[in-house]
């Protein structure tokens, strides 16, 4: 009986994961960054979490590419042409473990004959689990570019908002 709710204690947290770590997408899982060229200086970007990312940390992560990204092709800052955010959801598995006792025999005669029941008795242990899961991706659509943009208001300087983001993803 105590194997048994152990083994159902480890199932049960193996089940829960933690936040998505930022890096680029594992194609086993799906979660991480990844980004397609669209022209010289125009990418789409996006970055999937998995159930424990929040949308707003999604959004951030998606952000966060696109400024190393621009850095990266020596570009200073981007202005985001498209933004979409999707939603993901999933019904979790039931499951259950119960424990059984070994089967009782009984037989009852009399006069005309005789009867045989069979019976189990159940420990009563059973262990169930559902929930629904919910992901987020988020795209971004950016077009870089360097030196003095034509509005400043309307862009992201790519080299402070790295900074930005990347402290806020120590809280």
């Amino acid at each position: 009986m105590k194997i048994l709710l152990s083994m159902a204690f480890v199932i049960l947290a193996s089940g829960c994961a933690t936040q998505s770590a930022y890096g680029p997408a594992d194609h086993n899982n799906g979660y991480g960054y990844s980004e397609s060229r669209l022209t010289s200086n125009r990418y789409r970007v996006s970055f999937t979490g998995n159930s424990h990312t929040s949308s707003d940390r999604v959004k951030d992560y998606a952000l966060l590419r696109a400024a190393e990204l621009t850095l990266q092709q020596d570009h200073d800052w981007f202005n985001i042409v498209s933004r979409e955010t999707d939603k993901e959801s999933r019904e979790g598995a039931e499951f259950g473990i119960s424990a059984n006792q070994p089967r009782y025999i009984t037989r009852d005669c009399g006069l005309l004959g005789c009867r045989t029941s069979f019976s189990r008795v159940s420990s009563g242990a059973h262990i169930s689990s559902s929930r629904t899961s919910t992901r987020y991706t988020s795209f971004v659509e950016i077009v870089m570019g360097s030196g003095e943009p034509e509005n400043p208001a309307a862009v992201y300087d790519a080299s402070e908002l790295s900074e930005t983001l990347r402290a806020k993803m120590v809280d």
